[in-house]
C-alpha cells in the first residue's frame, strides 16, 4: 500500500466514524429494511408490544445492544424480537419446535431418572417416532 493510499484510507475511515456518530440509527434503519422489510418504527412498536423485553424470556435490553429480529426463514416473515441467548438457542435447535419441546422434556426428567438409562431411551424412542410421523 502506498503512503497516499494509507492517508486516504485513514481519512475515509475517520469520516465514516464521524458520520456514524452523528447518525447512529441510519445504518440500523437501512439494515432492518433491507434484511427484514421492516422500518425502525416497526421495530420500536414490536419492542413496545413485548413490553421492552425478549419475546421468549422477557429479558430487557442490555445497555446499547439491540434485540435480534427473529424471522421464519421459510416464510420470510418476522416473528418477534429476541435476546441473543434465546435467538441462538432457537438456531441451535434448527427452529424445530418438536426438538425444543423434547429438550424441555429432557430437562424436566425427575432427579431419579437422571442416570436411569431407560428414561433417556424412552425419550429417544419417543423422538424417533415423532420424526417418523413427520416424515423426517
Amino acid at each position: 500500500m502506498y503512503a497516499w493510499q494509507k492517508v486516504n484510507r485513514e481519512r475515509h475511515l475517520a469520516k465514516q466514524r464521524e458520520y456514524r456518530a452523528k447518525n447512529p440509527n441510519r445504518d440500523r434503519a437501512g439494515h432492518l429494511q433491507r434484511k427484514f422489510g421492516i422500518t425502525q418504527a416497526d421495530y420500536d412498536r414490536m419492542l413496545r408490544e413485548q413490553l421492552g423485553g425478549c419475546a421468549i424470556c422477557g429479558a430487557s435490553r442490555p445497555g446499547s445492544t439491540s434485540f435480534h429480529v427473529d424471522h421464519d426463514h421459510d416464510r420470510d416473515a418476522v416473528r418477534g424480537l429476541l435476546c441473543f441467548r434465546c435467538n441462538a438457542g432457537i438456531g441451535q435447535f434448527r427452529e424445530v419446535p418438536a426438538l425444543l419441546r423434547r429438550a424441555g422434556d429432557y430437562l424436566e426428567l425427575p432427579r431419579a431418572d437422571w442416570i436411569e438409562r431407560p428414561a433417556i431411551a424412552r425419550l429417544a424412542n419417543d423422538r424417533a417416532r415423532e420424526l417418523a410421523r413427520a416424515g423426517r
